[in-house]
């Protein structure tokens, strides 16, 4: 994703924060005993839309768009500010969870404003920064291991830098693969040949240390992600492309074999030992899911009108002896009541439709965009993904890349068999 031409220094440097947050907080926090509630990871990613909106002279006279769909989610965000303080049992974590999605909003904004100024460029820099991003951060494991392992038991599932569990880094590395999966698949026109062989080594790198962080439900949501937008795309891969997507994969899945597994809920073969063991029993091979999501919909039935208050998942650990509610729909319906809740379903199922029509008549950048966006929105049916800093406003700027124009040139579809 090379940019030609160079892009200013304000945007580069902005660019430059998605990747070297959140190595950059991990690295501030790196002693386990200095651990935060959710990481310094989530409040530090908040730096780049305040960044955007301080130095991109686009966004501060374009930020609010016009029309009924913005007016609706001003009223859904002052909606959710009001039960924060008046229903929610935890208002400071309801604003801080709210704060995330603001944040995404300014994110997805700035880059369709500023692609609409200097071209795809920028989109290009956005995705190349977030592909580095989870590679990046993968190397304070490591460090920590040297440092710390000898003076203390590091536990490798709550004491992950800057995220604190390891499920919440788990969401970044998925960003990045999501991004590498498609730099592998499509051809850019826009990278050299030397530049498209590095980003795929990147990429698989990406790819392996996801599937490395031993979570099931982004593998699976990698994989229907990818598929859903080349189908969408209506794309035929050419057979260089699909050859080198094969070997990038059974590259990324020997080396996340050959990665050592230090937790219980890190490395590929001990995840799928562990899921063949519960195979028997369902709730147990979901991870305790189906039952939390049985006492989510007891809760929503509670207080079906006015919710408990964004972001309180929090309900689900004090009621009962398991963690958050891991679906986004429901999440909504417990915070926010049944007709909001339900309002914003809707509102967020249109936008996702809009970005799926806009992306698929694009080129390399929107489509990259879309896997991403595709692959955290599957991810967040069955992982708390659009809660924590990081993957909220990672999407956003996803999403605002769908939305811009993009040029479709260098994309194979099925009518075109030869690879440019």
């Amino acid at each position: 994703m090379e940019t030609a031409p160079l892009l200013p220094a304000r945007y580069s440097l902005v660019l430059l924060l998605i990747a070297l947050l959140p190595v950059g907080a991990g690295a501030i926090m790196l002693d386990p005993d200095r651990a935060m509630l959710l990481g310094l990871t989530g409040f530090a990613i908040m730096i780049l839309p305040l960044a955007m909106l301080a130095l991109w002279p686009e966004v501060r006279s374009g930020l609010f768009p016009h029309g009924s769909l913005a007016k609706i989610c001003g009223l859904v965000f002052g909606l959710a500010a009001l039960l924060a303080f008046t229903r929610a049992p935890h208002t400071g974590f309801s604003l801080l969870a709210l704060q995330f999605w603001i944040g995404a909003l300014i994110a997805g904004r700035a880059v369709q404003l500023v692609i609409r100024a200097h071209g795809v460029q920028l989109g290009d820099a956005a995705l190349l920064a977030i592909l580095m991003a989870g590679p990046l951060y993968v190397l304070l494991l490591p460090l920590m291991d040297i440092i710390y392992s000898e003076s203390r038991s590091i536990d490798w599932s709550r004491d992950m830098p800057g995220f604190n569990h390891v499920r919440k880094m788990g969401h970044l590395l998925t960003a990045s693969a999501a991004v590498g999966l498609i730099t592998i698949c499509i051809p850019n026109p826009n990278r050299s040949p030397k530049g498209d062989i590095a980003l795929t080594v990147l990429g698989t790198l990406a790819i392996a240390f996801m599937i490395w962080s031993g979570a099931r439900g982004a593998w699976l949501a990698l994989l229907a992600g990818g598929g859903l937008t080349l189908f969408i795309a209506q794309l035929a891969l050419q057979p260089r492309r699909s050859f080198r997507l094969v070997i990038a994969l059974i590259a990324a899945i020997i080396l996340a074999m050959l990665l050592p597994s230090p937790g219980p809920n890190l490395g590929f073969l001990d995840e799928l030992r562990s899921s063949a063991s519960h195979l028997d029993d369902p709730n147990a091979f979901s991870t305790g899911r189906l039952q939390i999501w049985t006492n989510t919909i007891g809760l929503i039935k509670d207080a079906p009108l006015t919710g408990y208050g964004w972001g309180q998942f929090i309900l689900i650990q004090n009621q009962y002896p398991l963690p958050q509610v891991h679906n986004f729909p429901l999440e909504l319906l417990l915070g926010l009541g049944i007709p909001m809740g339900t309002i914003v379903i809707v509102i967020v199922l249109t936008l996702w439709v809009r970005a799926n029509r806009c992306a698929a008549r694009g080129g390399p950048t929107t489509l990259t965009s879309l896997c991403l966006l595709n692959t955290m929105a599957l991810y967040s049916l069955v992982s708390g993904t659009y809660y924590y800093g990081v993957p909220v406003v990672l999407t956003g700027l996803a999403w605002g890349i769908c939305l811009s124009p993009s040029s479709p040139a260098g994309i194979q579809r099925s009518s075109d068999n030869t690879e440019r």
